[in-house]
């Protein structure tokens, strides 16, 4: 067992753990995989090259079109390119590149679905009847053999073997996928069950012995006699005593233990236990089971990242997506025409490298090397392996490991439960029972013989204190019945006195309220008239605020309006000034002209104030009449109110005459002010006219000064500007020639400087790089552990919401069961109480009726006794008789109805009681119902949080294959073969290569070939348009440029003018002249028809051989006659049809 300090994560804890609880040997985790390689001992997967073709530029016509999954009956294809003979991973700028696919069959998958960790393989061993196991062109080695068994077992075995442990308690006869568990493997968790009830059963034994022998002492022989005491007899009766308390004491080791309580456990098979062995092993049963389904929870949150393959096809997406970083956008195109005489010409279109172009595969930024070496594809294999793993030891690892310390400490635990041996509880020898017998006799007897004399001794003082005690016991019964007589008259007494000042009390209490109700009406009616007179007064006083509101808000407008005069009169006057000092050649008439308007205005403005005056004079004379009017309205009205508000009235008006009065004063007042005002407002503008010709004079005065002495400060500043110009121009070639020196020296030096930081910083950044690798592997590990953690939460909280849930089912299920019984019993309970009410009714009915007869069979020997005596009358006998018979018949209606009565009133008792437990019955179903919707909302709602969160965890950044598909659409178009690049807009090849053409998955629409052919061929002369033509090319134009012919020489065009990719010039070293000898171009025959070649792409002629490893799946389609047909072989440009 290994310890929390022994954890290590090179420790396969998974394998342990499975191992330990199931006996489902799992093989070890560095040989999953031996089994389960390609080629070259690549892991996982298959990889065959095939060369589409050289560096013609008609090989990427669908060149990209094979990209994605399951496409020409290959799991993944990745194009890539590459130079001659170069492995080097830069690539000169110009070199030309040729055309290849990789063809990659990953072992291990299920039909035609990409790799999941949901996958469930069966575990098989196959042979392909295909694929080769030699180099990387298919074409050397054995059929390839490979085998799944290990990784399955591993994988999905390993969490079988728990869930049947789980489920059946027991993995006896357990086999999956190849592997057995052994007989001396496998475990079950029933045998800790078996194994506590046999602990039990001793117990039993024990408790039964017990209670056997402690009956022989007490039943059988019994206490003994006197004469026993020393004899065998006696010690014979300790003996059986000893035996019952050793019995007892060994249930008490048993069942309390090291605990020092007495409880009881259930097993996981139902068992309840109280033994203290029998618990503990019903705690590790728990545990092992508690740790079994805790695997299991690291299992299914491993679930995401549980496929090996699929970490090899996420590397290969990602393999592909870097390939158009790094190749797919990273070339050009060159084209090369040659003339010949007799008027032909053939244009060459090639594909050459840019300066960033990479002959390596790159996955997240890290190259793995050429794509046609096949240590390349075995390192990307490896890394998968090893990604795998990582994850693998993220999910499962510290869950193993602590699962494999709870359990071993669980035994640990378990083992203090289990004495060593049980001990007696009586330790005494069969001597010392004898000798302790004998000793106890001779105490006896002594103890005996005391004990009679004490007891005399105390009979006879018994005797007289009993004897005391009946003579104080009598003394104390009078003294008690004297002192209960004389309590008994003080409490009349006061009870009396009591009652007569609670009379008091209540009649004093009821003159007090008399008298409040007296005091509240009085108040109430004050309280009227007061609201009354109040009311009056508010009214009165409204109407003089209104009327003084009136009159201020007319004042104010007299004054607003005064001062908008002043204010304009002001305007007026800077609108002078102004126009004064605008206009200084004529300042003198100008101002008089001024100064007349000034007046004028002024005089306007007085008239204007007088005439508002006069206004305002007038409305508040109108206000005054309204004000007096309205007064003389409320005075009518109030002499209307009731006699009490009179006095009320008389003060509000005498107010209201001092506010009238107060008014007057303060418009007389406000009249004077703004007189005043307007005066001073006359005498300010006077004396700022005045002021505004003063200042004007002096303005002309100060800006003729002020010319004269700017003009000479100019003049003075212009020479010194002339100077200091001379001596800075000639400070400046001083300084520039100094400057040059300073830094030509410094520029020396900073080469110096910039050489040796250059390579301090080459240093530094290679060294931070290995840091930061370290760093960013390190925060990989931690980021992988981080999300493992959170997915097992994650399928942890999923778990804990099915429990709660269930729970929660149970509860409410257990509650309404609960009520209906509750509710079942009350009916019940109220049925029995109705049918013994009904017969205890029954029986007073019987008993009623039994009696009467009784009464009636007596009051008719009554009746025939007096006659027979004779003492009355027979009429008086007869009326007694009559009247007893009819009091009996009452008596006996009256029973038989109470009868009747209880009856019915229990009978409706019980009608209630039974509406009532049906109602409970209804209401418990219904609070069910809504408890079951409530507690499946609550699950839903936690079950949708918790798979948003598995999503979250599981979505990661955008599909690398939309990544991959959109940018296949972003990739410019390819020239024509034949087409010189750079034609323009207006080329007859343009249309037909106008949209963008390598989205498509059939190889066959791939760029739009076979329309684009036959539309561009159709309007060409010479070209009918048949299938399969390619469109009219450089054939033509060259004829035509050539004129009728040529020298021979080879010309070369390099055009840009519609083609979206930078265009280098063909030719200068590094140009792979192997493939420039037959390229795909148009070559022209005399009757200026070009040779038509087979289409080029991924078409099964195009692509040699495309059997793969689907055809040990599922093939549907296969093109088995390719290679015959087409004539097909591997480099080189390809055969026209039968060639």
């Amino acid at each position: 067992m290994s310890s929390e300090n022994d954890f290590n994560n090179n420790d396969d804890y998974w394998k342990m753990a499975v191992d330990m609880l199931t006996g489902y040997v799992l093989p070890p985790r560095n040989t999953l995989f031996e089994e389960l390689k390609g080629n070259e001992d690549i892991p996982l997967m298959h990889v065959r090259l095939h060369k589409v073709g050289g560096s013609d530029s008609g090989n990427q016509s669908g060149f990209y079109s094979v990209i994605g999954w399951r496409k020409q009956n290959t799991d993944l294809i990745i194009p890539f390119m590459k130079p001659s003979g170069d492995q080097a991973e830069d690539v000169a700028a110009g070199r030309s590149l040729s055309h290849y696919y990789a063809y990659i069959t990953i072992l291990g998958t299920i039909n035609e679905k990409i790799p999941s960790g949901e996958d469930i393989l069966a575990g098989v061993e196959l042979t392909s009847k295909v694929l080769k196991d030699g180099g990387g062109w298919n074409k050397e080695g054995e059929h390839v053999k490979w085998s799944t068994k290990p990784m399955t077992q591993y994988i999905n075995g390993s969490v079988l073997a728990l869930q049947h442990l789980r489920d059946n308690y027991t993995t006896v006869g357990f086999s999956n996928r190849g592997l057995d568990v052994g007989d001396k493997d496998y475990v079950d968790l029933t045998s800790f069950t078996d194994t506590a009830k046999a602990f039990e059963r001793a117990v039993k034994f024990f408790q039964d012995s017990a209670t056997t022998v402690e009956g022989w002492e007490k039943k059988e022989i019994g206490e003994g006699s006197e004469s026993w005491a020393g004899t065998g007899a006696s010690i014979f009766r300790e003996l059986i005593e000893k035996l019952a308390r050793n019995y007892s004491g060994y249930v008490k080791q048993l069942g309390e233990g090291a605990e020092g309580t007495q409880t009881t456990e259930v097993t996981i098979d139902g068992y309840a236990v109280s033994t203290a062995p029998g618990r503990a092993l019903a705690r590790l049963q728990q545990t092992i089971l508690t740790e079994v389904n805790n695997l299991i929870t690291a299992w299914n949150a491993w679930s995401a990242v549980r496929s090996p393959q699929r970490w090899l096809y996420d590397l290969l997406e990602k393999a592909t997506d870097e390939l158009f970083t790094n190749q797919y956008e990273k070339i050009d195109f060159e084209s090369s025409y040659t003339a010949h005489y007799g008027g032909g010409s053939t244009t060459y279109t090639y594909v050459v490298a840019k300066s960033e172009f990479k002959n390596s595969i790159y996955i997240h930024g890290e190259p793995y090397g050429p794509p046609d070496d096949m240590a390349t594809w075995k390192k990307i294999g490896e890394k998968a392996v090893k990604g795998w793993e990582e994850a693998a030891d993220a999910h499962l690892n510290e869950i193993s490991a602590t699962a494999i310390k709870n359990i071993a400490q669980a035994f640990d635990d378990a083992k203090n439960s289990f004495a060593p041996e049980l001990t007696d509880r009586d330790k005494r020898s069969l001597s010392d029972i004898a000798a302790k017998e004998q000793a106890a006799k001779e105490k006896k007897d002594n103890e005996e013989f005391l004990k009679k004399q004490k007891e005399d001794y105390e009979k006879d003082r018994a005797a007289a204190q009993a004897e005391q005690d009946k003579r104080r016991k009598e003394y104390e019964e009078d003294r008690a019945a004297a002192k209960a007589a004389q309590e008994e008259a003080q409490r009349q007494a006061q009870q009396d006195r009591e009652e007569a000042k609670r009379q008091a009390e209540e009649d004093r209490a009821a003159a007090k309220a008399a008298q409040e109700e007296a005091q509240r009406q009085a108040q109430q009616d004050r309280e009227e008239a007061k609201a009354e007179q109040k009311k009056a007064q508010e009214e009165a006083r409204a109407a003089q605020e209104e009327a003084r509101n009136e009159a201020k808000a007319a004042q104010e407008e007299a004054q607003r309006q005064a001062q908008q005069d002043r204010e304009e009169a002001k305007a007026a006057q800077e609108e002078a000034r102004q126009r004064a000092e605008q206009d200084r050649e004529e300042a003198k008439a100008e101002q008089d002209k001024q100064r007349q308007e000034a007046q004028n205005q002024q005089a306007l403005a007085a008239q204007f104030a007088a005439q508002q005056r006069a206004e305002s004079k007038a409305e508040q004379e109108r206000q005054r009449k309204q004000s007096e009017e309205d007064r003389a309205a409320a005075k009518a009205e109030q002499e209307k109110e009731k006699a009490e508000a009179k006095a009320a009235q008389e003060e509000a008006q005498r107010q209201a005459q001092q506010d009238r009065e107060e008014a007057k004063a303060e418009q007389e007042k406000e009249k004077a002010e703004a007189k005043a005002a307007q005066e001073e407002a006359r005498n300010e503008a006077k004396a700022a006219q005045e002021e505004a010709q003063r200042q004007a004079q002096q303005d002309r005065e100060e800006a003729k000064a002020a010319q004269e002495k700017e003009k000479a400060e100019a003049k003075a500043a212009q020479e010194e500007a002339r100077n200091e110009a001379k001596a800075a121009q000639e400070e400046a070639q001083r300084q520039a020639q100094q400057d040059r020196e300073e830094a030509r020296a410094a520029q020396e030096e900073a080469r110096n400087e910039a050489r040796a930081a250059q390579e301090e910083a080459r240093s530094e950044a290679e060294k931070e790089r290995e840091e930061a690798k370290a760093t960013q592997e390190e925060l990989r590990r931690e980021a992988l552990k981080e999300q493992a953690q959170a997915r097992y939460e994650a399928e942890q909280a999923k778990n804990d919401a099915q429990e709660q849930f269930q729970r929660e089912q149970n509860e409410v299920r257990a509650e309404r069961d609960a009520a209906e019984r509750e509710a079942n019993e009350r009916e019940a309970e109220a049925r029995r109480e109705y049918e013994q009410a009904k017969e205890a009714a029954e029986e007073q009915r019987e008993q009623a009726r039994t009696d009467a007869e009784a009464e009636r069979a007596e009051a008719r020997a009554e009746y025939e006794r007096q006659l027979d005596e004779g003492r009355v009358s027979q009429e008086e006998a007869r009326a007694q008789y009559e009247d007893r018979l009819a009091e009996i018949d009452r008596t006996e209606a009256e029973a038989i109805a109470a009868a009747d009565e209880a009856q019915n009133q229990a009978r409706a008792e019980y009608e209630q009681e039974k509406e009532a437990a049906r109602e409970a019955r209804q209401e418990a179903r219904a609070e069910a119902e809504e408890a079951r919707r409530d507690a499946r909302a609550r699950y839903d709602e936690r079950m949708a949080e918790i798979q948003a969160e598995q999503d979250r965890l599981n979505g990661g950044d955008k599909n690398i294959g939309e990544l991959i598909q959109q940018r296949l659409a972003d990739l410019p178009p390819v020239p024509e073969p034949g087409v010189p690049v750079g034609a323009g807009v207006n080329s007859p090849y343009s249309a037909a290569f106008s949209d963008n053409l390598y989205g498509s998955d059939a190889p066959a629409a791939a760029l739009g070939r076979e329309d684009a052919a036959v539309g561009a061929g159709s309007s060409q002369p010479g070209a009918p348009g048949a299938p399969m033509m390619p469109p009219m090319m450089g054939g033509m134009g060259g004829a035509g440029a050539a004129g009728g012919g040529s020298s021979g020489e080879r010309g070369r065009q390099v055009l840009d003018t519609s083609i979206a990719r930078p265009v280098r010039a063909a030719g200068g070293p590094g140009v792979d002249e192997e493939h420039r000898v037959a390229p795909r171009g148009t070559q022209t025959t005399s009757s200026g028809m070009p040779f038509m070649p087979p289409m080029g792409g991924p078409m099964g002629g195009g692509n040699g051989g495309q059997q793969t490893e689907s055809s040990d799946r599922e093939r549907t389609t296969w093109l088995a006659e390719d290679e015959d047909v087409w004539g097909t072989d591997e480099g080189g440009a390809p055969q026209a049809l039968g060639r």
